[in-house]
């Protein structure tokens, strides 16, 4: 069987690079098998087994169709050459914890399998308990880490058994006591649980844990190395030591499952996997004073005399052929044993087997060795009365190679289960012929050749080709794209230049994925007669106006805007009203101011009060009056200021204020009253008056 762990979907391989090869030996391969009847997936779910002394271990997952009561293969050592080793093994539960642990050492000359055994009756045992060296435990005693199934010899007589009836029985009424190779076990009785129960040797009939409860996917019937199932091997890894072969080889025929020891019996193939032999080699010679052994070295049966076991009359010796011989032959003496004839040839007493070839003597008739009726659903022994053959439900072979887990049944092969011929490799179709087993087409099925870096994948001659790049471009210019092919597409925020959408910002950039706008776009065109704005979805709107503007001449005002342009206005007035300034405006700086040559009158004169009209002449009624005036001039600094004052005369007449010293009353008819004289105000004026 395949080993798998629940962990991971790979195998696993695991190198002791122990020893150097010595002596260009090749080594031995070991296999190493299990026996226990504590209750898998219930009390454990994984075996562990370590080489004592060196940094070597594999583990090995329990799996559905696991035989551990009749002895189950976990895997196999290719070592280099040691003479010997000790393998550690564990039993392992949900938890990690070991439940129990087994030292067994493993003479590599003598051995091509080893057997670790782990009893429920061992539990509460302490070792060692009296011998230093019986630190293990098996069958609730004691024992050397010698003792093994390959070596009863050193296990002694505490805890074995030669039938079910010298163990003890369990405390739960679905158990019953098993006798497996000369060690008590607590086995369940068939059917005595419900479907879904298991039994619990010491408290009964339970619930049995799923997979999952266990932290285990549910069992596929697949391979850990991705092969044809139950059958495959995972090729070894090798670095000058002991190498881990998890599961069994193939075979097709008995003769390749051949371990190459000749005393432990004869291997079977039985599904395409390897069985260990049942029982060792029968060496019964039929002579009953020869004591019979296997001989490993030169894989033959040898028989020793022992003359103690010639006890008819003293002086009684045994030869290897013909029995206990005697000084005189006689018929008392010369006795046949079961299918032997016997008589006297002088004093020899010649006995001949009637039993030919391997055939045994059973019950007084030959029979096939072992009482072997060739039913492999059967348990075949000597009994006093002959052979005697009991119904098994030992693993068998039904025929067809589609089935897996065959098991005998009231003498007969049942079928087991469809084998599962799932390689798991997804370009194959797999489907079972009956004859040859397995069989894997490779199509052209769609597929995943395990690069998230690629898609449209297709199988094409039983692998899975990649196809066209996956295009990992998500759109987002905010993101740098890129392919893992362990997690595939891969975008990472960068902080590249972007553009919002908003046309009314810049300078737009990335953050955490997304484009961020930038600043406020400037939407200023220097021109004051439009008016400036921004439209997210156009951008920069500039709109005429009719706002007062300048033209750039300073020499008008009121300018104002006017299809996008400054209008001038009207002139500017640049009249100071300051006579003494000369006034004009200049286009680029505007009113200009230059002050007007001093002496230049800026104002009328300011002039007194007349005076009184003197020097009248009445004859001309005229005088002269006089006042005083001051000029107003500009000083030819901006200023309007007095002048030199200066005398105003003008002519007056009486009216203004003149009088006649001498006047003579006249009419008003001067020319009558005063002759050569004119007549003003009733005055004859006829002379001046000085």
């Amino acid at each position: 069987m395949v080993s798998r762990w629940w962990w991971s979907l790979s195998a696993l391989f695991y190198l002791l690079a122990l020893v150097s090869c010595s002596d260009g030996d090749d080594g031995v391969l070991l296999r190493v098998d299990v026996v226990t009847d504590y209750v898998p997936e219930l009390e454990f779910v994984a075996i562990e087994v370590a080489v004592e002394g060196a940094d070597f271990s594999f583990d090995r997952a329990v799996e559905p169709d696991d035989e551990f009561l009749q002895g189950q293969r976990v895997g196999q050592l290719q070592t280099a050459g040691e003479e010997s080793l000790i393998l550690v093994g564990r039993l392992v539960d949900a938890g990690g914890n070991a439940i129990a642990q087994r030292r067994v050492s493993v003479p590599l000359r003598e051995r091509t399998s080893q057997t670790l055994v782990f009893t429920r009756n061992c539990a509460e045992v302490t070792c060692p308990a009296g011998d230093p060296a019986a630190t293990e435990c098996q069958g609730g005693v004691c024992v050397s880490p010698d003792c093994s199934p390959e070596n009863p010899e050193a296990c002694g007589t505490g805890g074995g058994c030669d039938s079910a009836a010298d163990c003890e029985a369990p405390a739960a009424d679905c158990a019953e006591a098993l006798c497996r190779e000369g060690i008590c076990l607590e086995g369940e009785i068939e059917g005595s649980c419900d479907e879904g129960e298991v039994c619990q040797p010491a408290e009964g009939c339970v619930t049995g844990p799923s997979r999952s409860d266990m932290g285990m996917p549910p069992f596929d019937g697949g391979s850990s190395d991705g092969g044809s199932g139950d059958g495959g091997m995972i090729d070894a890894f090798v670095d000058g030591g002991i190498t881990l072969d998890f599961g069994m080889p193939e075979c097709a025929v008995d003769a390749d499952c051949d371990d190459g020891a000749y005393c432990n019996g004869e291997e079977r193939c039985l599904e395409g996997m390897c069985q260990p032999a049942e029982h060792g080699v029968d060496c019964d010679d039929g002579v009953a004073c020869t004591v019979d052994s296997c001989d490993e070295g030169t894989d033959s049966c040898v028989a020793s005399a022992d003359d103690s076991r010639c006890t008819a009359e003293a002086g009684g010796t045994c030869d290897d052929s013909l029995g206990c011989q005697y000084p005189t032959c006689t018929a008392a003496t010369c006795t046949a044993g079961p299918c032997q004839t016997a008589s006297c040839e002088g004093d020899v007493c010649v006995r001949t087997n009637l039993c030919g070839g391997s055939d045994i003597c059973c019950g007084g008739s030959c029979v096939a060795a072992g009482c072997d009726d060739g039913n492999p659903c059967t348990d075949d022994s000597c009994g006093a009365g002959g052979c005697v053959h009991v119904n098994n439900s030992d693993p068998c072979s039904d025929g067809n190679a589609c089935t897996v887990g065959d098991q005998c049944s009231g003498g007969s092969c049942g079928s087991g289960s469809a084998r599962d011929c799932n390689d798991l490799n997804p370009c194959t179709n797999d489907s079972c012929n009956p004859s040859s087993g397995c069989v894997n087409t490779n199509n052209t099925n769609a597929c995943d050749d395990g690069d998230e870096c690629t898609v449209g994948d297709r199988c094409s001659g039983g692998s899975c080709d990649g196809g066209s790049a996956r295009n990992c471009n998500d759109g987002n210019v905010c993101t740098s794209d890129s392919c893992n092919p362990s997690s595939g597409c891969v975008n990472t925020n960068n902080t590249v230049s972007c553009n919002d959408g908003d046309a009314c910002t810049m300078g737009d950039r990335c953050s955490g994925g997304s484009c961020v706008g930038g600043s406020a776009r400037d939407c200023g065109d220097s021109n004051p007669c439009t008016t400036d704005s921004c439209n997210p979805s156009t951008g920069c709107v500039n709109t005429n106006n009719t706002n007062p503007c300048s033209d750039g001449n300073a020499c008008t005002v009121s300018d104002r805007c006017s299809g996008g342009t400054c209008a001038p206005g009207s002139p500017r007035n640049c009249n100071d009203s300051n006579p003494c300034t000369n006034d004009s405006c200049n286009v680029s700086s505007g009113c200009t101011y230059s002050n007007v040559s001093a002496g230049v009158t800026c104002a009328p004169d300011v002039c007194g009060p007349w005076s009184t009209c003197s020097g009248f002449s009445c004859m001309f009624n005229q005088g002269t009056e006089n006042r005083t005036c001051t000029p107003r001039e500009c000083d030819g600094l901006g200023s309007c200021i007095d002048g030199g004052s200066y005398l105003d005369s003008q002519s007056c007449t009486l009216e203004e204020g003149a009088s006649c010293a001498l006047c003579n009353e006249c009419s008003s008819e001067p020319d009558v009253i005063c002759a050569e004289a004119y007549c003003s105000g009733g005055c004859c004026i006829d002379a001046l008056l000085d």
